[in-house]
Formats: structure tokens, sequence, C-alpha cells
């Protein structure tokens, strides 16, 4: 019995496909458009635009260039309107890798002045 376990293990290992690159802009916005995403997706939307903001936030120092300066106040879903926001208007970016991208849209809609 444990090596069917195994068994079936291995191959259904087998059958998910190995991502060796990053996400760019393009597929964050597949995963954030809310009247088109499922609730995977959005889950993965948000997820990833909080993990970029978490860390921008509480760095000490630029992350691309870009700092951003958040209060209490901002809430994931401003977050993810400001991403989606810069997405859609800046189309020509849309390949490029989507930490820098999100850290540029938060810089832009939470800038430090």
């Amino acid at each position: 019995m444990r090596w069917l376990v195994l068994v079936v293990v291995g191959v259904m290992l087998s059958a998910v496909p190995a991502r060796a690159d990053v996400m760019n802009g393009k597929e964050l916005q597949g995963f954030c458009m809310p009247h088109q995403a499922s609730n995977f997706d959005m889950g993965t939307c948000l997820g990833y635009i909080t993990g970029i903001a978490d860390a921008i936030h509480r760095s000490t120092v630029d992350i691309y260039g870009w700092r951003v300066c958040m209060g209490d106040e901002v809430t994931v879903e401003r977050m993810h309107d400001a991403v989606i926001n810069f997405l859609n208007a800046n189309p020509q970016y849309l390949d490029l890798d989507a930490d820098s991208l999100v850290a540029r849209a938060l810089s832009d809609a939470f800038p430090c002045t």
C-alpha cells in the first residue's frame, strides 16, 4: 500500500509544470481583474501585492529604486486598486517583472514626501 501511495504522489508531481521564470505584469494583471478572476486568482493577486508591499514598506532601503510610505489607513483594496490602475494605464510595461511593477505602482500611489 505504501508503495502505491508513493507511485501516485510521484505521478501527480510529475504532472505539475515547474516555473523557472518570474511573473510578469501581464500575468499579474490576469490574476487581478475583479470581474474575470476566480477566488484563487484573486487570492494570488492580493497575496502577491501584499507580499511586495510588506517588503518595500518595511525596508530601510529602496527596492528597485522605489520607496513607499503607507500609513495604517492603507488597505489591501487600495493597494490592489493602485496596482491595477497602474497596469491598465501602462500596457507598455506588462512584459516587465511583476514585482518591480507593483513596487512602482505603490510608490506612485503612496509616495514618501
